[in-house]
């Protein structure tokens, strides 16, 4: 039960990482577009007062998407994980259509499409539990 708790907790930690970094990087992308703006305004260069106005909105916007994928998105464990299983659903499909393979062939295939595709279905919840390590399954 302490190693499923702790295996939790590092999983967040490396989220929250990669979200803070990812923000950071928004951020301070736009916090500069935003200053470059603002300093053309306070130069007296009202003309380009539409253009200020515009960095504010795409400002808000990133802020926003920034948001979104943060609240909202996936680990960087289960977009490998995820990304491992499509290649290997890829293969199993490009190998079940090559005309002329055994029926047994085809039954074995479809087996390992089956089992590929609940791992996928079940993905998010194995990443989040613990269950699936990354590193063993070489990804």
């Amino acid at each position: 039960m302490i190693a499923v708790l702790e295996r939790e907790v590092m999983a967040e930690k490396g989220k929250s990482a990669a979200q803070i970094g990812t923000m950071a990087f928004w951020y301070g992308g736009l916090g500069t577009f935003s200053n470059a703006c603002i300093a053309k305004l306070v130069d007296g260069e009202w003309q380009s007062i539409w253009f200020s106005a515009s960095s504010v909105v795409v400002a808000l916007v990133a802020s926003g998407i920034v948001w979104l994928f943060s609240r909202y998105g996936h680990s960087l464990e289960y977009v490998k994980y995820d990304a491992m299983l499509g290649r290997e659903i890829a293969h199993i499909t490009k190998a079940m259509s090559h005309n002329g393979i055994s029926d047994e062939a085809r039954k074995r295939w479809q087996n390992q499409l089956e089992a590929a595709l609940e791992k996928r279905a079940s993905a998010e919840r194995d990443i989040a539990n613990g269950t699936v390590d990354l590193n063993k399954l070489g990804g």
